[in-house]
């Protein structure tokens, strides 16, 4: 019998994923503002107030909170994955892209909303 060890696998550095979670949090955000927009435009009127008004909650809690929070997460990881070594840049990159274009049209959309409040005049 031979003494030799069995060779051992190099160890390939560990790469960090803060480029990958980025350009996931766009999709996330994005995904989730969608939900809870659908949500709140298709609940009937005739629906209970209960209905209605866990709807506007829901709605509400996910654009003003949720979906801010993991755009500026997403921006933030993006932007860490450019400066760091190993980490994938280019989904980096395109997840600062894609989360402050979320951001941008979000604050966009709130404004809108805003200014429609007066209804017609």
């Amino acid at each position: 019998m031979s003494s030799a060890s069995p060779s051992l696998p190099s160890a390939e550095p560990k790469r960090r994923k803060f480029g990958l979670i980025a350009f996931v949090l766009a999709g996330v955000a994005f995904a989730l503002f969608t939900v809870a927009f659908s949500i709140f435009v298709n609940v009937p009127p005739t629906a209970p107030d209960a209905a209605r008004d866990a709807s506007l909650l829901f709605f509400v809690a996910v654009f003003l909170v949720i979906v801010p929070f993991l755009e500026l997460a997403g921006i933030v990881l993006g932007i860490a994955s450019l400066f760091r070594a190993g980490d994938r840049k280019i989904l980096g990159l395109v997840g600062v892209i894609l989360n402050a274009f979320l951001l941008a049209g979000g604050v966009t959309l709130g404004m809108i909303m805003v200014a429609s409040i007066g209804g017609p005049r």
